[in-house]
């Protein structure tokens, strides 16, 4: 993927952006244009990245954007 971005979506908001690895060292850069938000996270670890990852950004949108992920359900059910 080299300097690649690519998308993810979470409580509603399309998050822009690229996540890399070395050995024991993990990073994520992600954008959110809608909100003008930048979430970059770099830490070390010796294990698997991929879902720590995941998890810290469902975490942080569940925890400081829940109410845009309640308007979406509302939206997809009505």
């Amino acid at each position: 993927m080299c300097m690649g971005f690519y998308q993810t979506w979470r409580n509603g908001l399309n998050f822009i952006g690229h996540g890399g690895d070395l050995i024991a060292f993990h990073s994520i850069f992600l954008l959110e244009p809608k909100e003008k938000l930048v979430i970059f996270i770099s830490y070390n670890s010796a294990g698997s990245a991929n879902r720590t990852r995941a998890e810290i950004l469902t975490a942080f949108t569940d925890r400081l954007l829940p109410v845009l992920a309640e308007a979406g359900i509302s939206e997809a059910i009505g």
